[in-house]
């Protein structure tokens, strides 16, 4: 795990909830920030080319918000191209965390596929926190183990969140 903390941004309210989470955990860590936004190309074919400028200011808006939440930190901005739990994936093979928001855009339709945030939790390869409504600042660390080597690496992961806080 990377001295790293990603936020995966689609301009809804909870993602902007999750950047002020992830900005607060990346300040704590003495971690840097990178601000991520993955969109899918249509699946029609396209007879002029796409305009990445409302995709970049989703990202930049995003960034800014973190910036004024916690100035110390170095944030990053991307626009990635693929499904936003393939690229959140990838970014978390070099992620100390990586923050969500519990809701997107994708309203009726992403519940019924699936959340996001369930399925990066299924293949993450580093913890993942999801943002759900407004961040408190404060509260319980819960934890849930099986007796697994994953549940240990879970264990380790809660305490040293607790030493944290």
């Amino acid at each position: 795990m990377g001295n790293l903390v990603v936020v995966g941004v689609d301009g809804s309210t909870s993602s902007l909830a999750a950047v002020e989470v992830a900005a607060g955990e990346a300040q704590r860590r003495g971690a840097e920030l990178r601000v991520v936004h993955a969109f899918s190309w249509p699946v029609r074919p396209m007879y002029a080319p796409l305009d990445p400028s409302p995709l970049n200011r989703v990202v930049h808006e995003a960034a800014q918000l973190a910036r004024r939440m916690a100035p110390d930190v170095e944030v990053a901005e991307a626009v990635v191209t693929g499904n936003a739990v393939a690229v959140l994936e990838a970014e978390s093979r070099v992620a100390g965390l990586v923050v969500v928001g519990a809701r997107g855009t994708g309203g009726f339709i992403g519940m019924l596929l699936g959340s996001t945030a369930v399925s990066l939790a299924a293949h993450s390869q580093c913890p993942v926190m999801v943002v759900r409504g407004e961040p408190a600042g404060y509260g319980p660390i819960v934890l849930a183990v099986d007796g697994s080597s994953a549940g240990e690496k879970a264990i380790a992961f809660a305490f040293a969140e607790a030493a944290l806080r």
